[in-house]
């Protein structure tokens, strides 16, 4: 998975994003993801062992089940596509048609979002995740998830509550940064 001669045709529809945020600059000078370990915490990855753009990563062991915090097992491609939208943005390599920022990086998937509801043990779920990542060896986690709103509303938080010293996600953040 090459990087460093690509043409604007191989980058296919990402093309214009990763010049607006200078990634092909930095795939030409060889930063390309490889070496990094990256965890990617989600809702689900759905039909990710299947896209064009993951079958190289499936095949050198870049692309990696974690852990599914939801239903406690290790399904994470039956549900939801966001997930599977994000590794894309980091990781996917499909010549011509899509490109990420981070291609040669290896992925470590995470559920720790129910789409189906929204309860404070999402963020404990994330916690754990960022534990389960961390002896792993990960690198970076990238996470597109935040809570504020649950939908029992007595559980949420109030603005002065978002201070990040009180959440359960907000504390854990902060632990996986010193760690």
């Amino acid at each position: 998975m090459e990087t460093s001669g690509l043409t604007e045709k191989d980058y296919g529809k990402s093309f214009q994003q990763n010049q607006q945020i200078g990634v092909i600059d930095l795939h030409k000078k060889g930063f390309n993801g490889n070496n990094i370990h990256v965890a990617i915490f989600d809702a689900g990855f759905k039909n990710i062992t299947k896209i064009p753009g993951f079958l190289r990563h499936q095949a050198n062991d870049k692309l990696m089940y974690g852990y599914d915090l939801v239903n406690l097992d290790n399904t994470l491609s039956d549900f939801d596509t966001h997930g599977t939208a994000c590794a894309s943005a980091l990781g996917a390599y499909d010549i011509g048609k899509f490109i990420g920022s981070g291609p040669l990086a290896k992925l470590t998937l995470f559920k720790t979002e129910n789409g189906k509801s929204e309860y404070p043990i999402e963020e404990l779920n994330w916690c754990k995740a960022a534990e389960i990542a961390d002896s792993l060896g990960v690198d970076i986690i990238t996470s597109s998830l935040g809570y504020n709103q649950f939908d029992d509303s007595k559980m949420d938080y109030n603005h002065s509550q978002l201070d990040g010293k009180t959440s359960y996600i907000s504390i854990g953040a902060k632990t996986a940064v010193s760690k």
